[in-house]
């Protein structure tokens, strides 16, 4: 048997003819002519955080020292006319001090950063992640403040979902190969969990929602409606169900929790499930 194999991503041009042994032997005999002759085992198997894919296993954390590096890229911060600013490294312990000095020689070791003379300075810091891992981050607020805004259109989320089709393979690929994902049947994207079937909420963003208690202020509204806002895709009816919370964001209304809001409280902690599942649009 013999079928297109389209590449996502890839010109209709780019689409080769895609066979099994068997479907092969069928279709071509000893006096027809090949052009091209492809083997691979196309074996797949899915993967979890537990069982990374093998093909990891040929990605580096650190780049090989026999390939050249490229000096044709250039990056330029544009702060016009500005005095350069500049302030002293933040105080540390020894510990995470030494822990920082390990991250920098790793940095330049691999040809991320170099040693540089500059009017500029900012200080570092050492950030926790999720995982209990820590990442050196620099402190470019006042830099910013100075630079030059260039704007650039993004893609919305919804349309690059949108994109995802019903592929029942997906990869997901990070800067950082530790934490790319080959070959997955459910992958995690940014506050969403991505399957053949379709699109659910991260049950790690529901949980907040489920935990949240009554607000107390108006500042604690705008907070629960932050966290049920960027998923309100999932719940039908959103904007009726939120028109008690939304009537104490008024301009000059005194803060009163009534049976109307707690009602609302409750309706959206229901309605805000990894149960709910958003199929893909079918463009066919």
């Amino acid at each position: 048997m013999i079928e297109r194999f389209i590449c996502p991503g890839l010109r209709p041009e780019y689409v080769v003819p895609f066979a099994t042994a068997t479907g092969l032997k069928q279709k071509y005999t000893k006096s027809e002519a090949i052009d091209a002759v492809l083997l691979a085992d196309m074996t797949i198997q899915t993967t979890s955080k537990s069982e990374p894919a093998k093909v990891t296993s040929a990605i580096k954390d650190k780049p090989d020292p026999q390939n050249p590096t490229r000096s044709d890229g250039k990056h330029i911060i544009d702060t016009g006319e500005a005095n350069p600013v500049r302030q002293f490294p933040y105080q540390t312990t020894p510990k995470t001090k030494e822990e920082i000095n390990l991250h920098l020689d790793e940095m330049e070791e691999q040809g991320f950063i170099r040693k540089n003379l500059s009017p500029w300075s900012r200080p570092i810091l050492l950030v926790a992640k999720p995982n209990g891992e820590k990442k050196v981050s620099v402190d470019y607020r006042k830099l910013n403040r100075l630079t030059k805004i260039y704007t650039q259109s993004l893609p919305h989320l919804s349309d690059v979902l949108d994109t995802l089709g019903e592929n029942s393979i997906i990869y997901k690929l990070k800067v950082k190969p530790s934490k790319c994902q080959f070959a997955c049947k459910e992958v995690q994207y940014l506050g969403h969990i991505i399957t053949k079937e379709g699109i659910a909420v991260d049950p790690e963003k529901t949980a907040s929602v489920q935990s949240f208690a009554a607000p107390k202020n108006v500042k604690e509204v705008r907070m629960f409606l932050g966290l049920c806002t960027y998923n309100r895709k999932f719940i039908h009816n959103y904007s009726k169900i939120t028109s008690a919370l939304n009537q104490i964001l008024h301009k000059d209304q005194p803060f009163q929790w009534i049976e109307d809001c707690q009602h609302s409280l409750e309706t959206l902690k229901t309605k805000l499930t990894p149960a709910v599942i958003l199929v893909f649009q079918d463009f066919n």
